[in-house]
Protein backbone atom coordinates (compact mmCIF):
# COMPACT_ATOMS: atom_id res chain seq x y z
CA UNK A 1 0.00 0.00 0.00
CA UNK A 2 1.33 3.58 -1.10
CA UNK A 3 2.12 5.88 1.83
CA UNK A 4 -0.45 8.69 2.75
CA UNK A 5 1.67 11.55 1.41
CA UNK A 6 2.10 14.39 3.75
CA UNK A 7 -0.31 16.88 4.65
CA UNK A 8 -0.69 19.57 1.76
CA UNK A 9 -0.20 22.29 3.95
CA UNK A 10 2.87 20.82 5.82
CA UNK A 11 4.30 19.68 1.86
CA UNK A 12 3.74 23.15 0.81
CA UNK A 13 5.74 24.19 3.76
CA UNK A 14 8.96 22.14 2.66
CA UNK A 15 8.76 23.23 -0.72
CA UNK A 16 8.53 26.83 -0.16
CA UNK A 17 11.99 26.36 1.88
CA UNK A 18 13.75 26.96 -1.42
CA UNK A 19 12.18 29.82 -2.69
CA UNK A 20 14.13 32.33 -4.61
CA UNK A 21 17.62 31.19 -2.49
CA UNK A 22 21.01 31.26 -3.83
CA UNK A 23 22.66 30.21 -0.96
CA UNK A 24 21.94 26.15 -1.42
CA UNK A 25 25.58 24.77 -1.08
CA UNK A 26 26.95 25.24 2.58
CA UNK A 27 27.43 23.05 5.05
CA UNK A 28 27.42 25.67 7.80
CA UNK A 29 23.53 25.89 8.19
CA UNK A 30 22.80 21.75 8.81
CA UNK A 31 26.00 21.71 11.26
CA UNK A 32 24.63 24.81 13.03
CA UNK A 33 21.02 22.66 13.25
CA UNK A 34 22.59 19.34 14.37
CA UNK A 35 25.12 20.84 16.62
CA UNK A 36 21.89 22.32 18.59
CA UNK A 37 20.54 19.10 18.72
CA UNK A 38 23.34 17.20 20.28
CA UNK A 39 25.03 15.94 16.56
CA UNK A 40 22.54 12.82 16.55
CA UNK A 41 24.58 12.29 13.44
CA UNK A 42 27.13 10.81 15.81
CA UNK A 43 25.64 8.20 17.61
CA UNK A 44 25.69 5.96 14.85
CA UNK A 45 28.29 4.30 12.16
CA UNK A 46 28.32 5.40 9.44
CA UNK A 47 29.53 5.03 5.30
CA UNK A 48 29.65 8.07 3.34
CA UNK A 49 29.20 7.35 -0.86
CA UNK A 50 30.06 9.82 -3.65
CA UNK A 51 30.84 9.39 -6.69
CA UNK A 52 29.08 10.60 -10.78
CA UNK A 53 27.62 6.75 -10.97
CA UNK A 54 26.95 4.11 -9.01
CA UNK A 55 26.61 5.58 -5.76
CA UNK A 56 22.91 4.73 -5.47
CA UNK A 57 23.40 1.05 -6.27
CA UNK A 58 26.33 0.29 -4.17
CA UNK A 59 24.84 1.87 -1.14
CA UNK A 60 21.76 -0.35 -1.27
CA UNK A 61 23.61 -3.22 -1.96
CA UNK A 62 26.30 -2.35 0.86
CA UNK A 63 23.05 -1.49 3.08
CA UNK A 64 21.48 -4.92 2.49
CA UNK A 65 24.89 -6.68 3.47
CA UNK A 66 25.44 -4.70 6.52
CA UNK A 67 21.52 -5.83 7.35
CA UNK A 68 21.71 -9.48 6.71
CA UNK A 69 24.88 -9.12 8.96
CA UNK A 70 22.10 -8.25 12.09
CA UNK A 71 22.92 -4.68 11.85
CA UNK A 72 20.37 -2.40 12.23
CA UNK A 73 21.35 -0.43 9.51
CA UNK A 74 19.55 3.04 7.87
CA UNK A 75 19.82 4.23 4.02
CA UNK A 76 20.30 7.60 2.43
CA UNK A 77 19.76 7.35 -1.03
CA UNK A 78 18.38 10.35 -3.28
CA UNK A 79 16.75 10.63 -5.60
CA UNK A 80 13.08 9.68 -5.48
CA UNK A 81 10.90 7.75 -7.79
CA UNK A 82 7.47 7.61 -6.45
CA UNK A 83 7.26 8.45 -2.82
CA UNK A 84 9.84 10.91 -1.36
CA UNK A 85 10.25 8.39 2.03
CA UNK A 86 12.01 6.31 0.07
CA UNK A 87 14.49 8.11 0.97
CA UNK A 88 15.25 7.31 4.54
CA UNK A 89 14.96 3.77 4.90
CA UNK A 90 15.96 1.29 8.00
CA UNK A 91 16.24 -2.03 7.56
CA UNK A 92 14.85 -1.68 3.71
CA UNK A 93 11.37 -0.31 5.09
CA UNK A 94 10.88 3.43 3.96
CA UNK A 95 10.31 5.78 7.28
CA UNK A 96 6.47 6.24 7.29
CA UNK A 97 4.34 9.23 6.98
CA UNK A 98 3.79 9.46 10.33
CA UNK A 99 6.88 9.13 11.35
CA UNK A 100 8.48 12.13 9.18
CA UNK A 101 5.43 14.57 9.59
CA UNK A 102 5.91 14.28 13.47
CA UNK A 103 9.47 15.10 12.87
CA UNK A 104 9.20 18.11 11.12
CA UNK A 105 6.34 19.38 13.27
CA UNK A 106 8.77 18.33 16.72
CA UNK A 107 11.07 20.65 14.96
CA UNK A 108 9.65 22.82 12.51
CA UNK A 109 11.02 26.08 14.85
CA UNK A 110 14.56 24.77 14.47
CA UNK A 111 14.28 24.61 10.52
CA UNK A 112 13.15 28.02 10.40
CA UNK A 113 15.51 29.58 12.89
CA UNK A 114 18.54 27.73 11.22
CA UNK A 115 16.68 28.45 7.55
CA UNK A 116 17.76 25.00 6.28
CA UNK A 117 17.14 24.43 2.69
CA UNK A 118 14.52 21.46 1.37
CA UNK A 119 17.39 18.68 1.40
CA UNK A 120 19.23 19.98 4.26
CA UNK A 121 15.55 19.17 5.91
CA UNK A 122 15.16 15.26 4.82
CA UNK A 123 19.23 14.78 6.01
CA UNK A 124 19.15 16.73 8.81
CA UNK A 125 15.73 14.56 10.41
CA UNK A 126 16.97 11.65 8.88
CA UNK A 127 19.96 11.59 10.92
CA UNK A 128 17.72 12.55 14.26
CA UNK A 129 15.45 9.42 12.96
CA UNK A 130 18.37 7.19 12.81
CA UNK A 131 19.70 8.51 16.05
CA UNK A 132 16.00 8.24 17.89
CA UNK A 133 15.77 4.74 16.21
CA UNK A 134 19.21 3.09 17.31
CA UNK A 135 20.52 2.28 14.41
CA UNK A 136 24.32 0.70 14.28
CA UNK A 137 24.88 1.64 10.80
CA UNK A 138 24.05 4.39 8.25
CA UNK A 139 24.60 4.23 4.71
CA UNK A 140 24.29 7.81 3.11
CA UNK A 141 24.59 8.11 -0.65
CA UNK A 142 25.31 12.07 -1.70
CA UNK A 143 23.28 14.32 -3.45
CA UNK A 144 25.50 16.30 -5.16
CA UNK A 145 29.15 16.61 -4.99
CA UNK A 146 30.85 16.19 -1.81
CA UNK A 147 32.25 19.05 -0.22
CA UNK A 148 29.36 21.24 0.24
CA UNK A 149 26.98 18.75 0.60
CA UNK A 150 24.06 18.35 3.19
CA UNK A 151 25.36 14.89 4.23
CA UNK A 152 28.87 16.11 4.64
CA UNK A 153 28.42 16.47 8.45
CA UNK A 154 29.14 12.80 9.20
CA UNK A 155 32.25 11.70 10.84
CA UNK A 156 32.41 8.70 8.53
CA UNK A 157 33.70 5.31 9.59
CA UNK A 158 33.86 4.74 5.63
CA UNK A 159 34.25 7.05 2.97
CA UNK A 160 33.44 5.17 -0.84
CA UNK A 161 34.19 7.40 -3.95
CA UNK A 162 32.52 5.10 -7.10
CA UNK A 163 33.79 6.76 -10.20
CA UNK A 164 34.49 10.19 -10.83
CA UNK A 165 33.09 11.81 -14.24
CA UNK A 166 31.24 14.48 -15.99
CA UNK A 167 28.21 15.99 -14.18
CA UNK A 168 26.83 19.18 -12.72
CA UNK A 169 30.05 20.92 -14.31
CA UNK A 170 28.92 24.18 -13.45
CA UNK A 171 29.02 23.47 -9.81
CA UNK A 172 31.41 20.90 -9.16
CA UNK A 173 34.25 22.37 -11.94
CA UNK A 174 35.25 21.73 -15.93
CA UNK A 175 38.06 19.48 -15.28
CA UNK A 176 37.80 15.54 -13.91
CA UNK A 177 40.13 16.75 -10.81
CA UNK A 178 38.65 19.13 -10.26
CA UNK A 179 35.58 17.43 -9.98
CA UNK A 180 37.86 14.64 -7.80
CA UNK A 181 38.69 17.20 -5.73
CA UNK A 182 34.90 18.27 -5.03
CA UNK A 183 33.80 14.46 -4.10
CA UNK A 184 36.98 13.69 -2.01
CA UNK A 185 36.75 15.81 0.33
CA UNK A 186 33.79 13.84 2.09
CA UNK A 187 37.36 12.00 3.45
CA UNK A 188 37.88 12.71 7.21
CA UNK A 189 40.87 11.87 8.69
CA UNK A 190 39.52 9.21 10.53
CA UNK A 191 37.63 7.60 7.53
CA UNK A 192 39.14 4.42 5.70
CA UNK A 193 38.33 5.22 1.93
CA UNK A 194 38.46 3.27 -1.07
CA UNK A 195 37.56 4.50 -4.81
CA UNK A 196 36.66 2.74 -8.23
CA UNK A 197 38.76 6.10 -9.55
CA UNK A 198 42.28 6.40 -9.51
CA UNK A 199 42.05 10.38 -9.62
CA UNK A 200 40.89 9.76 -6.01
CA UNK A 201 44.56 10.29 -4.58
CA UNK A 202 43.72 9.77 -0.67
CA UNK A 203 41.46 6.81 -0.92
CA UNK A 204 42.08 3.19 -1.56
CA UNK A 205 42.17 2.09 -5.37
CA UNK A 206 39.66 -0.64 -6.04
CA UNK A 207 40.55 -2.18 -9.43
CA UNK A 208 36.25 -2.49 -10.33
CA UNK A 209 37.53 -4.45 -13.51
CA UNK A 210 39.26 -7.13 -11.88
CA UNK A 211 36.37 -9.74 -12.35
CA UNK A 212 35.39 -12.77 -14.40
CA UNK A 213 31.83 -12.08 -15.68
CA UNK A 214 29.79 -15.70 -15.55
CA UNK A 215 26.24 -14.71 -16.47
CA UNK A 216 24.34 -11.39 -17.84
CA UNK A 217 20.61 -12.00 -18.87
CA UNK A 218 17.46 -10.78 -17.90
CA UNK A 219 17.26 -13.08 -14.80
CA UNK A 220 20.70 -12.49 -13.40
CA UNK A 221 24.29 -11.01 -13.14
CA UNK A 222 26.88 -13.60 -11.66
CA UNK A 223 30.67 -13.48 -11.88
CA UNK A 224 33.90 -14.46 -9.66
CA UNK A 225 35.76 -11.97 -7.82
CA UNK A 226 38.84 -12.79 -5.96
CA UNK A 227 37.97 -15.74 -3.61
CA UNK A 228 34.22 -14.89 -4.08
CA UNK A 229 32.60 -17.66 -6.87
CA UNK A 230 29.46 -16.97 -8.53
CA UNK A 231 28.39 -14.37 -6.99
CA UNK A 232 25.45 -13.48 -8.34
CA UNK A 233 23.13 -9.85 -8.27
CA UNK A 234 19.40 -9.25 -8.56
CA UNK A 235 20.53 -6.06 -10.30
CA UNK A 236 20.75 -6.42 -13.66
CA UNK A 237 23.81 -5.40 -16.02
CA UNK A 238 27.40 -5.60 -15.80
CA UNK A 239 27.91 -2.12 -15.02
CA UNK A 240 26.29 -3.49 -11.29
CA UNK A 241 29.24 -5.71 -10.73
CA UNK A 242 31.86 -2.63 -10.40
CA UNK A 243 29.22 -1.25 -8.18
CA UNK A 244 29.15 -4.85 -6.17
CA UNK A 245 32.62 -4.96 -5.80
CA UNK A 246 33.13 -1.76 -3.72
CA UNK A 247 30.42 -2.93 -1.62
CA UNK A 248 32.23 -6.31 -1.11
CA UNK A 249 35.23 -4.54 -0.55
CA UNK A 250 33.47 -2.18 1.89
CA UNK A 251 32.32 -5.61 3.76
CA UNK A 252 35.21 -7.03 4.04
CA UNK A 253 36.87 -4.56 5.84
CA UNK A 254 34.24 -4.08 8.21
CA UNK A 255 34.44 -7.70 9.14
CA UNK A 256 31.22 -8.90 7.82
CA UNK A 257 31.09 -12.77 6.96
CA UNK A 258 30.93 -14.11 3.03
CA UNK A 259 27.09 -15.97 4.14
CA UNK A 260 26.13 -12.26 4.51
CA UNK A 261 28.08 -10.48 1.37
CA UNK A 262 26.31 -13.15 -0.62
CA UNK A 263 23.37 -12.72 0.83
CA UNK A 264 22.76 -9.16 0.77
CA UNK A 265 23.71 -8.77 -2.77
CA UNK A 266 21.40 -11.26 -4.59
CA UNK A 267 18.78 -9.66 -1.82
CA UNK A 268 19.96 -6.00 -2.79
CA UNK A 269 16.65 -4.15 -5.14
CA UNK A 270 17.05 -0.70 -6.82
CA UNK A 271 13.98 -0.11 -8.78
CA UNK A 272 14.56 1.82 -11.87
CA UNK A 273 18.08 0.69 -12.84
CA UNK A 274 17.33 -1.74 -15.57
CA UNK A 275 14.25 -2.75 -14.19
CA UNK A 276 11.91 -4.97 -16.53
CA UNK A 277 8.58 -3.85 -16.68
CA UNK A 278 6.89 -6.90 -19.13
CA UNK A 279 8.53 -9.64 -20.82
CA UNK A 280 6.40 -9.97 -23.58
CA UNK A 281 6.48 -7.54 -24.93
CA UNK A 282 9.91 -6.32 -23.33
CA UNK A 283 9.66 -2.87 -21.84
CA UNK A 284 12.93 -2.16 -19.64
CA UNK A 285 13.16 1.28 -17.32
CA UNK A 286 16.39 2.74 -16.35
CA UNK A 287 17.02 6.22 -14.85
CA UNK A 288 20.60 6.39 -17.27
CA UNK A 289 20.53 10.46 -16.88
CA UNK A 290 24.37 11.36 -17.73
CA UNK A 291 26.89 10.29 -20.78
CA UNK A 292 28.69 7.26 -17.99
CA UNK A 293 25.90 6.10 -17.08
CA UNK A 294 24.03 6.09 -20.51
CA UNK A 295 27.30 4.46 -21.97
CA UNK A 296 27.17 1.20 -18.99
CA UNK A 297 23.46 1.31 -19.72
CA UNK A 298 23.35 1.05 -23.23
CA UNK A 299 26.35 -1.53 -23.20
CA UNK A 300 24.66 -3.90 -20.79
CA UNK A 301 21.69 -3.34 -23.00
CA UNK A 302 23.47 -4.47 -26.09
CA UNK A 303 24.81 -7.74 -24.46
CA UNK A 304 21.55 -8.61 -22.17
CA UNK A 305 19.20 -7.81 -25.52
CA UNK A 306 19.80 -6.47 -28.39
CA UNK A 307 22.53 -9.10 -29.37
CA UNK A 308 20.25 -12.09 -27.86
CA UNK A 309 16.97 -11.35 -29.96
CA UNK A 310 15.99 -9.84 -33.14
CA UNK A 311 12.74 -7.50 -32.52
CA UNK A 312 10.06 -6.66 -34.91
CA UNK A 313 10.33 -2.61 -33.50
CA UNK A 314 12.10 -1.08 -31.12
CA UNK A 315 10.75 1.66 -29.48
CA UNK A 316 13.08 3.92 -27.26
CA UNK A 317 10.87 6.68 -24.23
CA UNK A 318 13.63 9.20 -23.83
CA UNK A 319 13.45 12.10 -21.90
CA UNK A 320 16.05 14.40 -19.98
CA UNK A 321 16.79 16.70 -17.25
CA UNK A 322 17.11 20.09 -18.63
CA UNK A 323 20.81 20.67 -16.74
CA UNK A 324 22.61 17.28 -18.64
CA UNK A 325 24.71 16.79 -21.56
CA UNK A 326 21.82 15.42 -23.86
CA UNK A 327 24.26 15.16 -26.49
CA UNK A 328 26.58 12.63 -25.22
CA UNK A 329 23.59 10.80 -23.79
CA UNK A 330 21.76 10.64 -27.15
CA UNK A 331 24.49 9.32 -28.55
CA UNK A 332 24.96 6.71 -26.09
CA UNK A 333 21.63 5.29 -27.03
CA UNK A 334 19.51 6.90 -29.62
CA UNK A 335 21.42 4.61 -32.25
CA UNK A 336 20.18 1.38 -31.36
CA UNK A 337 16.63 2.23 -31.93
CA UNK A 338 14.76 3.51 -35.10
CA UNK A 339 11.49 5.02 -33.12
CA UNK A 340 11.89 7.75 -30.68
CA UNK A 341 9.37 9.19 -28.74
CA UNK A 342 10.55 12.34 -26.59
CA UNK A 343 8.35 13.46 -23.50
CA UNK A 344 8.34 15.79 -20.91
CA UNK A 345 8.20 16.12 -16.86
CA UNK A 346 8.65 19.11 -14.75
CA UNK A 347 12.39 19.76 -15.39
CA UNK A 348 13.02 18.27 -18.58
CA UNK A 349 14.79 19.76 -21.37
CA UNK A 350 12.81 21.46 -24.13
CA UNK A 351 12.18 18.87 -26.22
CA UNK A 352 12.31 20.53 -29.68
CA UNK A 353 16.30 21.09 -28.92
CA UNK A 354 16.30 17.14 -28.60
CA UNK A 355 14.48 16.56 -31.92
CA UNK A 356 16.52 19.01 -33.16
CA UNK A 357 19.71 17.30 -32.38
CA UNK A 358 19.05 13.88 -33.40
CA UNK A 359 17.39 14.73 -37.10
CA UNK A 360 20.81 16.48 -37.69
CA UNK A 361 22.69 14.00 -36.10
CA UNK A 362 20.67 10.59 -36.95
CA UNK A 363 18.79 11.42 -40.08
CA UNK A 364 17.01 7.73 -40.40
CA UNK A 365 15.51 7.72 -36.90
CA UNK A 366 11.87 8.20 -36.74
CA UNK A 367 11.18 10.88 -34.04
CA UNK A 368 7.62 12.38 -32.35
CA UNK A 369 6.97 14.15 -29.75
CA UNK A 370 4.68 13.94 -27.08
CA UNK A 371 4.77 16.45 -24.02
CA UNK A 372 3.48 14.05 -21.21
CA UNK A 373 5.17 11.08 -20.32
CA UNK A 374 2.53 9.01 -19.08
CA UNK A 375 0.01 10.08 -22.17
CA UNK A 376 3.40 8.86 -24.71
CA UNK A 377 3.70 5.55 -22.62
CA UNK A 378 -0.16 4.72 -23.24
CA UNK A 379 0.31 5.92 -26.83
CA UNK A 380 3.25 3.70 -26.96
CA UNK A 381 1.92 0.88 -25.31
CA UNK A 382 -1.12 0.52 -27.66
CA UNK A 383 0.96 -0.16 -30.46
CA UNK A 384 3.10 -2.34 -28.93
CA UNK A 385 2.86 -6.26 -30.33
CA UNK A 386 4.79 -9.33 -28.56
CA UNK A 387 7.87 -9.34 -30.01
CA UNK A 388 8.58 -5.83 -30.25
CA UNK A 389 11.20 -3.86 -27.62
CA UNK A 390 10.43 -0.34 -25.47
CA UNK A 391 12.67 1.32 -23.57
CA UNK A 392 11.95 3.97 -21.35
CA UNK A 393 15.23 6.08 -20.18
CA UNK A 394 17.01 9.21 -19.81
CA UNK A 395 15.54 10.69 -16.62
CA UNK A 396 14.71 9.13 -13.00
CA UNK A 397 12.45 11.67 -12.47
CA UNK A 398 10.60 10.75 -16.03
CA UNK A 399 10.36 7.15 -14.51
CA UNK A 400 8.98 8.25 -11.14
CA UNK A 401 6.11 9.86 -12.64
CA UNK A 402 5.24 6.56 -14.58
CA UNK A 403 5.46 4.76 -11.70
CA UNK A 404 3.59 6.83 -9.62
CA UNK A 405 1.07 7.99 -12.42
CA UNK A 406 0.23 4.29 -13.97
CA UNK A 407 0.60 2.42 -10.50
CA UNK A 408 3.63 0.49 -11.74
Amino acid sequence: MPARPLPRKLSNWLSSLDANRTDHYSTDRIKEFLSSLGNPQDQFHSVHIAGTSGKGSTSTMLAKILEEAGYKTGLITSPYLVSPFEKIKINSRNISSHSFESLVKEYKQEIKKYKLTYFEVWIALAFIYFAKQKIDWAVVETGLGGRFDATNVLKSDMVIITTIDYDHTDILGTTLPQIAREKQAIIKTSSIALSGSKLIKNAKYINTSDYRLLTTDLQITSFNYKSLKNVQLSLLGEFQIKNAILAIEAAKILKIPEKNIYSGLIKAKHPGRFEIISRRPLIIMDGAHSPEKMKAFSSSLKKIVLEKKDFKNKYLLFSLKYNKDYKKVIDNIVPLFDNIILTGFEKSIDLKTLKKYIGNNYPNKNVIIIDDAIKSYKAIKRKLKLNDLLVITGSLYMIGDLKKGLNM
